[in-house]
């Protein structure tokens, strides 16, 4: 076997520590999902009246934490609005233009790991 300094072992033990973290978010976040997805049903099955807030029927309020429902963010599909698609492509082109003549400065942003 060969040994390795121990600041090796300790950052190869981070590495390790992050995958596992990482699988750890993608089950829990998985689960939420789901989760979410019963409360959902059971909302709109008037399971949950009993701990509605009155004053705001999708809030609801159970082992002193408060409980938000959102129905979800509007967005809109801009796939057949060729206006907008032009202008898309246009202000492309104008970064790409800026990018290339150096007037657009670098940032950048956070670091982060990527684990696959």
């Amino acid at each position: 076997m060969i040994s390795m300094p121990n600041y090796t072992a300790n950052a190869l033990s981070l590495l390790s520590q992050l995958r596992d973290l990482k699988d750890q978010i993608k089950a829990l976040e998985a689960e939420s999902k789901l989760v979410q997805q019963q409360l959902a049903v059971h909302a709109v099955a008037g399971d949950l009246d009993d701990v509605q807030d009155p004053d705001a029927p999708n809030t609801f309020r159970h082992d002193d934490v408060v409980y938000i429902y959102s129905s979800g963010r509007i967005s809109y599909d801009f796939t057949d609005c060729e206006d907008v698609k032009a202008a898309e492509d246009n202000l492309k082109e104008v970064k790409s233009t800026n990018v290339a003549l150096g007037l657009a400065p670098k940032k950048l942003g956070k670091p982060f790991w990527t684990v696959k």
